[in-house]
């Protein structure tokens, strides 16, 4: 087996377990993975002045964008109109506001006021224009680039099985016999209390929520999801993909906490969810839990 770890990109830090791998490819993988995420954090960070975001954020026009570009403010677009609004990723402008990222970063008199995807931002193959407000990825692009990995893995080095951890948003083939690939599930405010032991075969994984990356700005404590609730909680997700995982992790935290249950069960994903005062978890999730979890 060779493991890859510790490789810093996107705020976070990515590890990945290639099972069945000989130790004499490992260098040969590894960085090419490692271009990949440092090619995808240069484009599409939104702390980046030079990405195509900070760009498009800063300037309100993007010239000849990328395919990939394209593709991702487009699945943007797509997840505000299925969602019926909840997800919305022209919110970078609103974080800025309160504190997390720098005020050059978007341009000036930009209000909180939330933007419209399917109205603000106008794409086309030539320039892609926004109007209002600033794109911010996070909400799903850790799982789409997890997902283009596991894609690049196997069909670039033929490589079957294999792990990919971007700090906690994950994927995972199967073992070379075709077990799961068993991952441990931390409690959200004690690192060191694992709440559950999930296999995973061919599926993402992801987890969110607002106990971590707070601060205090402007006498009031904020967290980096857009949230239309003050409520702590946790969400996480079991999809066929590591893409549909993290957003869904994203939207459980985002919309009011009353409205969480129904829209994982409508969308047939397991998931434990973490609240202030509940624990609400799937059939399926729940047999994998060590004990009973509180706050």
């Amino acid at each position: 087996m060779v493991q890859i770890k510790e490789i810093p990109a996107l705020g976070t830090h990515w590890w990945f377990d290639l099972f069945a791998v000989p130790a004499s490819r490992e260098k040969e993988i590894a960085d090419r993975l490692v271009s990949r995420l440092n090619t995808f954090e240069q484009q599409y960070s939104r702390f980046l002045d030079t990405s195509c975001v900070g760009v498009l954020n800063k300037t309100g026009i993007l010239k000849n964008p990328s395919d990939e570009c394209i593709s991702l403010l487009q699945f943007g677009q797509k997840l505000y109109r299925d969602t019926g609004g909840m997800f919305n990723f022209l919110s970078a402008h609103t974080q800025v506001a309160r504190g997390y990222g720098s005020p050059d970063s978007v341009r000036a008199g930009d209000s909180m006021a939330p933007a419209n995807p399917t109205l603000d931002l106008v794409i086309d193959k030539q320039c892609v224009t926004l109007r209002r407000g600033a794109v911010d990825l996070g909400g799903f692009g850790k799982g789409w680039l997890i997902d283009d990995l596991a894609a690049l893995l196997r069909t670039s080095f033929g490589v079957q099985y294999f792990l990919i951890n971007g700090g906690g948003d994950i994927y995972a083939s199967t073992l070379p016999d075709n077990s799961p690939v068993v991952i441990f599930v931390e409690h959200p405010t004690d690192q060191k209390r694992i709440i559950a032991k999930v296999p995973l075969a061919n599926q993402g994984f992801a987890g969110s929520g607002t106990y971590k990356r707070r601060w205090r700005h402007a006498d009031t404590m904020h967290h980096h999801i857009i949230a239309d609730h003050t409520a702590a909680m946790t969400a996480h997700i079991i999809a066929d993909t590591a893409l549909t995982a993290d957003v869904f992790a994203t939207l459980a935290c985002a919309v009011a906490p009353a409205r969480v249950p129904k829209l994982l069960y409508d969308n047939n994903l397991e998931h434990l969810l973490i609240q202030r005062d509940r624990v609400i978890c799937s059939e399926y999730f729940s047999r994998f839990l060590f004990s009973s979890v509180d706050k």
